[in-house]
């Protein structure tokens, strides 16, 4: 026998055992740590967006004592580096700061992470499962507890994509104002309930929307089910934003959202939004 064959024989069993080649990155998905100041932070990462779960003061006026909480603080469309997070993306009134994070499931196609925050006033906890796939430039939040809104500030750069906006019966008014509300009846600008399927808003039982930045085309967007959101309002500060109130008023069943980016502005907003829904609209 070649005195040489055991050392082969290793070295074969070794590559063998390998889960990945040596030459093919290796796909993190999902780190859990915490920040300078020992707050628990989540990072979501593939190689077209990062995204950022991290503690940002709520208050956020000189004077006044900070009002700690955790939401998307770094969104980053890939290979650019403009944190689309602004203030923050994904953040809920009073949810108060992360206390837990998990990873529950991992594969080489997607990994999900459980998250729970503690809320600062007498209101449910937040829980939320987050997904990040190897390949999609979106995120797909599980809402499974939650209180009264989700607040996104962004740097979006300002410019609204919402489908259907063309033919819906209001502008983009902004906050107080009301861009869609099946609920109320004289209430800001609201004379009667919008349609409660959405009207034109409505693809496929979902509304699409989003920012985005003109001169780069950089942006961000939401998929979330019609029947989940009865009023969204569309916020004026920084990069502008958006306000849902999902279960408004009613028993707060579970639904499900993506967030995701963009590189070419608002119609890729729109057609990338139609076609996260389309994959999953078996779910």
């Amino acid at each position: 026998m070649n005195k040489y064959f055991p050392y082969y024989l290793l070295a074969i069993l070794l590559l063998g055992g390998c889960s990945h080649p040596f030459n093919e990155r290796t796909w993190e998905g999902i780190t859990i740590g915490k920040d300078q100041d020992g707050r628990l932070e989540v990072i979501l990462e593939n190689e077209l967006i990062k995204v950022r779960y991290g503690a940002f003061d709520a208050e956020n006026k000189a004077g006044r004592e900070p009002q700690w909480e955790t939401a998307i603080t770094e969104f980053i469309v890939k290979p650019d580096t403009l944190n689309l997070a602004g203030r923050s993306i994904d953040a809920a009134a009073n949810r108060g700061l992360l206390t837990k994070a998990v990873i529950i499931q991992e594969d080489n196609f997607s990994k999900t992470v459980y998250m729970r925050w503690a809320p600062q006033k007498i209101c449910p906890d937040g829980v939320q499962e987050i997904t990040i796939f190897k390949d999609k430039p979106y995120i797909k939040i599980e809402y499974l507890a939650y209180d009264v809104n989700v607040v996104d500030i962004s740097n979006g750069g300002g410019n609204y994509a919402i489908y259907g906006a063309e033919k819906w019966v209001r502008d983009f008014i902004p906050y107080p104002g009301v861009y869609f509300d099946r609920f109320h009846t004289y209430y800001e600008n609201i004379v009667k309930p919008d349609p409660p399927d959405g009207g034109p808003l409505n693809y496929n039982n979902h509304f699409i929307m989003g920012l985005y930045h003109e001169e780069s085309g950089l942006g961000w967007g939401r998929v979330v089910p019609v029947e989940a959101i009865p009023i969204i309002k569309l916020l004026p500060w920084e990069g502008k934003g958006f306000e849902l109130f999902p279960w408004w008023n009613w028993s707060k069943v579970a639904y499900t959202c993506y967030i995701f980016g963009v590189r070419n502005g608002e119609e890729e907003i729109i057609n990338l939004g139609k076609k996260i829904v389309d994959e999953n609209s078996n779910e």
